[in-house]
């Protein structure tokens, strides 16, 4: 029994290596994961113009409010921008450097997977969350630290898993790709 099992998964094996070099398939597959390398990074730079953008949005709505002089609105501005990435980054570092040192201390394997995605998502999320919670509770000289401290956490719970919010991110990214194909169409 053993051993007709193990024919049977041989010749499937067989089967799939030889479907995967026919030379009309192998073009296709390149294809479509370039394609969906790109929407990944297309996905990357959104969210990196979020932070961007929830970092100018923290600074003007300082300099709006009457928190600072209207001639400071670029200074606060680039200030809040820098903090909130910086903020992320540092969050997504922490993150990185967390799940090692547990990975370390239970004897674990690291998995040596792209954090990359999870950090900048995670990034922008509690970025804009922080934001949001400066409004609602009408902190707009400190919608800065709001939006930092919510980078901070953000990266530090996007790098913290591994390679799960990474694949989410792909999952997201493929999606959107595919819809794009049907409105094409």
């Amino acid at each position: 029994m053993q051993k007709e099992f193990a024919i049977s998964l041989q010749g499937i094996e067989t089967v799939r290596t030889q479907s995967l070099s026919t030379p009309h398939e192998a073009p296709k597959g390149r294809v479509r994961e370039a394609a969906n390398e790109r929407a990944v990074q297309a996905m990357r730079a959104k969210c990196f113009a979020g932070v961007v953008g929830v970092g100018a949005a923290c600074g003007a709505v300082r300099a709006m409010t009457g928190e600072a002089a209207a001639s400071e609105l670029f200074f606060s501005t680039l200030t809040a921008m820098v903090l909130v990435m910086l903020a992320g980054f540092i969050g997504g570092l922490a993150g990185d450097i967390t799940r090692g040192m547990a990975a370390w201390v239970t004897g674990g394997d690291v998995e040596g997977g792209d954090t990359t995605d999870g950090m900048i998502v995670g990034g922008f999320g509690f970025a804009f969350l922080g934001f949001v919670m400066a409004l609602v509770f009408w902190q707009p000289e400190r919608a800065g630290l709001f939006a930092a401290v919510g980078a901070f956490a953000g990266g530090f719970l996007g790098a913290l898993p591994g390679e799960q919010v990474g694949v989410i991110v792909r999952m997201l990214a493929a999606q959107e790709q595919r819809e794009r194909i049907r409105q094409d169409i």
